[in-house]
């Protein structure tokens, strides 16, 4: 039972469909964490940012978890997906800068940062 409780755990309705975002996402969890907690904690890290910074997909996440839903890959086309982690990128850059206006420039600093920035 233990083993089937930690495949339902690792299984994310974003999986790894949105790198950019997903990668920014984590060179500041320690920021995000506490702005995260008004989703569950059983999801995953991934999908709770992604119902941070697009709550219209916080039902579908919820559905995702609870009922074994479909996963983004399964609701959209990799074009559009693409087209959605460079949007979700920038949302997430404005929060950022919204919570800390330096948060940009300690990233670029440690060289965390892409050039689309």
């Amino acid at each position: 039972m233990e083993l089937i409780g930690k495949m339902l755990q690792e299984r994310t309705f974003t999986e790894t469909y949105l790198p950019l975002t997903m990668e920014m996402a984590n060179h500041v969890k320690e920021l995000l964490l506490p702005m995260l907690d008004m989703f569950p904690r059983t999801w995953p890290f991934e999908d709770r940012v992604l119902a941070w910074l697009v709550p219209s997909l916080a039902d579908d996440i919820k559905v995702f978890h609870d009922s074994f839903g479909d996963a983004l890959n399964d609701v959209f086309q990799d074009h559009q997906i693409n087209h959605m982690d460079n949007t979700f990128l920038n949302i997430l850059i404005k929060r950022l800068k919204s919570i800390n206006p330096e948060i940009i420039a300690i990233i670029r600093r440690q060289d965390l940062l892409w050039t689309c920035l």
